[in-house]
């Protein structure tokens, strides 16, 4: 009984449009991640701190830049998830 509950679950799991939201949440995955530590790393290079301290410039422009990358991955995948 448990074998036949697992095999359905998984052919349920695995469908096209499963696999379709699947890949569209592995894909803004990707680009969130790269736009925040993109900004990160240029808001170190564009405003001279130090490695081990963050002014509060840097911590704001950091803060709208997550927050673009949020949205904009958001309504990247929100018709397909």
């Amino acid at each position: 009984m448990a074998a036949a509950s697992f095999t359905s679950r998984f052919k349920q799991l695995v469908t096209a449009g499963a696999l379709r939201a699947y890949l569209a949440e592995f894909i803004s995955t990707f680009f969130y991640v790269f736009a925040v530590v993109g900004s990160a790393m240029a808001s170190r290079k564009l405003t001279l701190e130090s490695a081990t301290s963050a002014g509060p410039a840097g911590l704001v422009l950091v803060a709208i830049a997550n927050a673009f990358a949020l949205s904009s991955t958001v309504y990247m995948a929100a018709n397909v998830s």
